[in-house]
């Protein structure tokens, strides 16, 4: 991508000449042009910038601002996309441990964290750790949102995936029944997205922002 028309990169540019590269307003539009850098697929600019806007939000700021948490998570992803999984794990654990400590264990956002390292994991290969975190998100979701949710059907399935990815077959076997039940019940109430959420699918390592 030329960055010479990029609207989003003059906006930058001025913005440093005006301001200073440590104001708010810098690093809010650092982190955008490093996301349409992602978008465009080029990931030495978008690591680079999303490093920088890390370690500026982490002095201006704090470690544990809401800022520095979102930059942290930015630079997870784009580790992740570019399957640098020890990187991705290493910002996700970052991730998940600070959203723990001002959110608490039951939180969403502190949920999403778990699952996104888990997916890391589960890329990875590690299946152990994987599993462990999925067993975690499932009883949270279970609690807090009930058997039948989608969210906890989605981490009953992703840890279907990972018992059979893992050759556990018996264990896969029986959260897939418990999927398929669900499916139905959900799917004759309407609750759909897509029109197809319950696809035996491969485990989704996708990651959602």
């Amino acid at each position: 991508m030329r960055t010479d028309w990029c609207p989003t990169s003059r906006i930058l540019s001025t913005l440093r000449e005006l301001l200073a590269d440590e104001h708010p307003d810098t690093i809010r539009v650092s982190g955008n042009l490093a996301f349409m850098y992602r978008n465009e697929g080029q990931w030495n600019e978008a690591e680079e910038l999303k490093l920088r806007v890390m370690a500026m939000s982490k002095r201006l700021l704090s470690d544990k601002h809401t800022d520095t948490i979102r930059a942290m998570r930015n630079l997870a992803y784009t580790y992740g996309t570019h399957g640098r999984w020890n990187e991705a794990e290493e910002s996700w654990l970052q991730v998940m441990a600070t959203r723990k400590t001002l959110l608490g264990d039951e939180h969403p956002d502190t949920i999403r964290a778990m699952r996104n390292l888990a997916c890391a994991y589960g890329t990875h290969g590690r299946w152990n750790e994987a599993e462990a975190i999925w067993l975690q998100v499932m009883a949270t979701r279970e609690m807090l949102l009930g058997d039948e949710h989608l969210d906890t059907t989605r981490a009953i399935r992703n840890l279907a995936c990972t018992y059979g990815t893992h050759g556990r077959w018996n264990e896969a076997e029986a959260l897939w029944l418990q999927v398929m039940a669900t499916g139905r019940t959900l799917l004759s109430d309407g609750d759909s997205r897509d029109g197809q959420p319950y696809r035996n699918q491969e485990f989704d390592m996708r990651y959602r922002m």
